[in-house]
């Protein structure tokens, strides 16, 4: 959804972070910040393994949680 703004967004939060093509393509497109809220620590560590510049990327926060429960708290980002 991040594709339909006319200019790149700031902060992207992608919530369930699978194989990863979200959190590339919000780069891809310039996000500054990209958060990836993912409930499964397995999926974590097969992007650290398989992905490690994707998961070592500055840009790139990953985070272990349930998405419901992330987008209540102040380190959810916002408008999203």
């Amino acid at each position: 959804a991040f594709l339909l703004y006319k200019k790149p967004p700031e902060k992207v939060l992608v919530i369930g972070v699978g194989g990863a093509p979200d959190l590339q393509s919000a780069l891809y497109f310039n996000a500054k910040k990209v958060v990836g809220v993912e409930v499964n620590h397995s999926v974590l560590l097969a992007l650290r393994k398989f992905l490690p510049k994707l998961a070592k990327d500055p840009r790139v926060e990953l985070i272990r949680s349930d998405g419901r429960s992330y987008k209540g708290t102040e380190g959810a980002v916002g408008g999203v």
